[in-house]
């Protein structure tokens, strides 16, 4: 309420941004458990994270025009990466509060907890599988996913594949994986 002045205003772009843009880039992937509603802000730190999960009673909106301002700290442009321009940018002009359900079928959120299910127990459920990745192996495909987001050059993102595929490699983790497998 207080921030009036372009340069307060400026500041509080800087500050929102940087925070979402540090889980972006965060070197491994990181989830969006939302458990209640996410609207304008709330609704732009889960398009920042690379993976949502909703319990049944979630909604997510992308509210700020019914404010008079637009997205402010990357969510606008994250929803259009993740939903294609015409689907994200319907969103963002209509300022439609999405039931977890509808935003599971356009893709905004990747899976949903049963109607009833306890909320933590479902969040765990669906990272049961993640749990078995080596931190080196998601820190890679945490990259590949953030390169593609960011639109990064593709001679960058393939020389960071080589460097992180070569480091998984030689890991002692691997080889210890291939001869489980081997024998």
């Amino acid at each position: 309420d207080e921030v009036r002045t372009p340069d307060e205003a400026r500041a509080l772009f800087a500050l929102g941004n940087g925070a979402l843009q540090a889980i972006r880039i965060f070197p491994v992937p990181v989830v969006a458990a939302i458990n209640g509603v996410a609207l304008g802000g709330g609704a732009e730190l889960a398009v920042a994270c690379d993976v949502r999960v909703a319990a049944a009673h979630a909604r997510i909106g992308f509210v700020q025009g019914t404010l008079n301002i637009p997205t402010a700290w990357g969510g606008g442009s994250d929803l259009v990466a993740i939903l294609g321009p015409a689907r994200g940018l319907e969103l963002l002009c209509s300022a439609r509060v999405l039931s977890a359900a509808e935003a599971h079928a356009i893709g905004l959120v990747n899976a949903v907890a049963a109607e009833g299910e306890p909320f933590a127990a479902f969040v765990e459920r669906f990272l049961g599988p993640w749990r078995k990745q080596r931190p080196q192996v998601m820190r890679a495909f945490k990259w590949q996913a953030a390169a593609s987001k960011l639109g990064m050059p593709r001679a960058q993102i393939d020389a960071r594949d080589r460097d992180l595929f070569v480091d998984a490699w030689c890991h002692a983790e691997h080889w210890g994986a291939a001869t489980d497998i081997l024998n």
